[in-house]
């Protein structure tokens, strides 16, 4: 048991070092899409406007539109499942050998027609068309989007789960390409309170600084945090680490090359769950909104050219307003006069 144990916290190290060498890119990429989500959903256009005092202001966001549009078009008729089968050509033969080759040739059209089906149920069981649209959005808006899958033995259902905060995924590419991964994880941060009392974390569970997932609360080398608050990191890892795989149930060092794949689920420093079952291992997919030659994360549709000529648009129409308020069409106040005068 001790060797186990032991074995696990080696399991964690690894695994917190491993994507730990990925922070520079993550917050390159988080960074991008702060700006995008501010600028589509919150204030940060407005406050980009560069409007005189005195002249009117007001401020036309048509980025938050551009996303919506893509939405629109990308997915307002959905999309169709086809499943295909090869059948041969039973004229060519006769007798006996004719009858085998219908009976397979509807036998590969029954299994066709019953994949489509089973992909069919799938898309209706997880919202239809509205959740494929979402996805839409949300990479039209940050670059990309992100799906669990799983399947739910309890329900009976293949379910899939947008992640909307793709912020908090984290890939292993697995070659220079960035279009194939070792591993996802899934790292988001909770606080110690809600660790102890949803996750079962116990009272001297790890803790992080508020904004650094993978540093540790004390610690003199990590950067400046929005916040200094602990909180707990609470880490999903699918997929292939390197120099481990599972064993009914049970983590085993290997030489490299031999992984297989894992899900592990990490609360501060401690190792709680880990699935090696084939059938149970959930799945992330990563879907760019727009690939990049050898970039590992796809690229927004709201470019910096779209962001300029928003605001070139809402400062000329500052102008054009003023000149129609103040010139064209002026308005005059006067005082001191009564209903009688």
């Amino acid at each position: 048991m001790e060797n186990q144990d032991q074995t696990k916290k080696q399991f964690v190290a690894d695994v917190r070092s491993a994507f730990g060498e990925l922070k520079n890119e993550i917050s390159e990429r988080n960074k991008y899409i702060d700006e995008r989500d501010k600028l589509i959903y919150d204030d940060y256009l407005e406050k980009m406007i560069d409007i005189p005092v005195g002249h009117d202001h007001t401020p036309v966001n048509w980025l938050r539109r551009t996303v919506e549009i893509h939405k629109n078009m990308f997915m307002n008729r959905g999309f169709q499942v086809i499943s295909t089968y090869d059948s041969q050509d039973a004229s060519q033969f006769e007798g006996e050998e004719q009858e085998r080759i219908k009976i397979e040739n509807r036998k590969e059209k029954q299994f066709a027609e019953t994949r489509k089906n089973f992909f069919d149920a799938i898309i209706n069981d997880n919202g239809g068309w509205d959740f494929w649209g979402t996805l839409a959005e949300n990479a039209s808006a940050v670059g990309d989007a992100v799906i669990k899958a799983w399947y739910d033995e309890k329900k009976k259902t293949y379910v899939l789960s947008q992640v909307e905060a793709v912020e908090n995924v984290w890939a292993l590419w697995s070659q220079d390409n960035f279009r194939a991964v070792d591993a996802v994880a899934f790292i988001h941060q909770v606080s110690k309170l809600t660790a102890i009392r949803d996750y079962g974390a116990p009272q001297d569970v790890a803790t992080s600084p508020l904004g650094g997932p993978l540093e540790v609360m004390g610690a003199s080398n990590y950067p400046l945090q929005p916040s200094g608050q602990p909180m707990v990191t609470i880490f999903e890892v699918a997929g292939m680490i390197r120099g481990w795989k599972s064993e009914k149930g049970k983590l085993v060092k290997c030489k490299i090359g031999d992984e297989n794949e894992i899900n592990a689920t990490i609360i501060g420093d401690t190792l709680t769950k880990l699935i090696d079952e084939e059938k149970k291992l959930p799945k992330y997919y990563i879907l760019p909104n727009k690939r990049v030659r050898r970039r590992p994360w796809g690229v927004s549709d709201v470019s910096s050219p779209a962001v300029n000529i928003n605001l070139t648009y809402i400062e000329t129409l500052s102008d054009w307003r003023t000149v129609g308020s103040k010139v064209n069409f002026p308005k005059y106040k006067a005082y001191n006069f009564g209903e009688d005068t």
